[in-house]
């Protein structure tokens, strides 16, 4: 029997998350999903408290507004915005003091509409519990960071977005697995290392310029 290779990679694969819809979207090699879904469960093997202020500091800067809250706890989950996006995968982290909210995209940018869709939704949901909102979108490089910083100060723009501010920001797929990486170098435990070798095959096997 031939080897699969490591775009067939499936974390969790007894989630019930992976219901029939969203096994169609993981499935669609023209989308992130897989990937999305690899690398956010992979990291959710360690405590959030551990892995989101460094995915923040990456993102937005550092200092930024959300790295020195209370992450512990925090539920990371997909497709659980209610959205319907064109291309991306919404992606949340959950936690009592701070929501997160990302797109992820294979392309070299998400769609504007996507990313103002998810600004809504993040800002909406964050205020009713009193926390903080914050927002990154997951791109390939960092190649076009001019482009990007415009896409997603104009999809921020207007007062309703008032919260977001200083909480903007963008991560690379070579970026999150460096952090996944981290994490297993720091913690003998070889299902974790296991898991984060599958998603560093599978991030090279879709960016062949990775090095990590």
């Amino acid at each position: 029997m031939s080897d699969p290779g490591p775009e067939a990679f499936l974390a969790d694969p007894q989630n019930p998350a992976l219901n029939s819809a969203t096994m169609l979207r993981i499935g669609d090699d023209k989308r992130g999903d897989r990937l999305a879904w690899n690398t956010f469960r992979t990291l959710a093997l360690w405590e959030t408290d551990v892995w989101v202020p460094r995915l923040l500091d990456i993102g937005l800067g550092d200092p930024n507004p959300l790295s020195g809250l209370e992450w512990s706890g925090s539920s990371v989950q997909l497709w659980a915005t209610g959205l319907d996006l064109d291309s991306g995968t919404d992606i949340l982290v959950d936690g009592p003091e701070g929501l997160i909210g990302a797109v992820a995209t294979i392309d070299q940018a998400p769609q504007s509409g996507d990313v103002r869709d998810a600004m809504t939704k993040i800002v909406s949901d964050a205020a009713l519990g009193g926390r903080r909102a914050g927002f990154l979108a997951v791109v390939p490089t960092r190649e076009d960071e001019g482009q990007l910083q415009a896409l997603l100060e104009q999809a921020a723009s207007g007062d309703e977005f008032d919260a977001l501010t200083g909480a903007v920001g963008w991560v690379t797929w070579h970026e999150l697995g460096e952090v996944a990486l981290d994490l297993a170098e720091e913690e003998e435990d070889s299902l974790r290392a296991e898991q984060v070798a599958l998603l560093v095959d599978q991030l090279q096997a879709r960016y062949p310029d990775i090095d990590l």
